[in-house]
């Protein structure tokens, strides 16, 4: 189990995503809390298609 210590990881493109993802997770952040309540298919500024 990782405690108190520092990791840094450089990632790119898809695999950057799904590191941000889960690290969002441990934070408490879903997805649920970036998008747009009363429109929640609205485009996210900023964000990749993928």
């Amino acid at each position: 189990m990782l405690q108190n210590k520092t990791i840094t990881i450089r990632a790119h493109g898809y695999l950057a995503i799904v590191l941000q993802h889960e690290i969002d997770h441990f934070s408490g952040v879903l997805f649920y809390d970036t998008i747009n309540k009363e429109n929640p298919f609205e485009p996210i500024p900023g964000a990749q298609v993928i």
